[in-house]
């Protein structure tokens, strides 16, 4: 058995990992030996605004594993976090349906310099096209990409400190996705 990353959130914040209803992602390892893990977190429509609680467990698979969010491990790590739940908004799905088949943009940091990481998680196969565009609509990056690996990850570090202050948005469209995601450059 590989590594294992699970991820717990108290979505009621009534300071109780639940072993069940508050498993927010597991997380296999693909590769043995230390490697990045990502995935996608949820966040369901119920969940308390404001800060909450985040347990982020990793158990070897293969030396008497714990499943538990409170429970000990063999071999692992264990770490707490404060996770800020809003009510933003990232994307649309003009037809009222839920948005699990759309894919999932991260920048960070956002705020940034200019220097940022685009990460973005395609739950489908598909030609998409991704385009960054100042307020005025000016594209200034843009790249076509045929996705053809499901449940792939594309990820790409930008160095774009000459650009100006101010807000730039990521454009993604293509295989019935269209959603979008605000980059503040200071």
């Amino acid at each position: 058995p590989a590594d294992k990353v699970l991820i717990w959130c108290d979505w009621n914040n009534d300071k109780v990992f639940d072993p069940t209803t508050e498993l927010a992602a597991t997380l296999d390892s693909i590769t043995s030996g230390p490697n990045p893990y990502k995935g996608v977190i949820k966040i369901p429509a119920n969940a308390f605004l404001g800060k909450i609680k985040m347990r982020i467990k990793m158990v070897d698979g293969a030396n008497n594993p714990n499943y538990d969010p409170c429970g000990t491990t063999g071999y692992g790590e264990v770490e707490d976090y404060t996770l800020n739940c809003t009510d933003n908004i990232t994307s649309i799905d003009p037809t009222g349906s839920d948005n699990q088949n759309q894919p999932f943009i991260n920048v960070y940091p956002n705020p940034n310099n200019g220097a940022f990481t685009l990460d973005i998680s395609f739950p489908d196969n598909g030609l998409y096209n991704v385009e960054i565009a100042n307020v005025l609509g000016q594209i200034i990056y843009t790249e076509s990409l045929n996705i053809n690996n499901r449940n792939y990850n594309f990820s790409k570090i930008f160095d774009r400190t000459t650009l100006s202050k101010g807000i730039y948005i990521v454009k993604l469209s293509g295989n019935g996705a269209n959603t979008n995601k605000k980059i503040i450059i200071e």
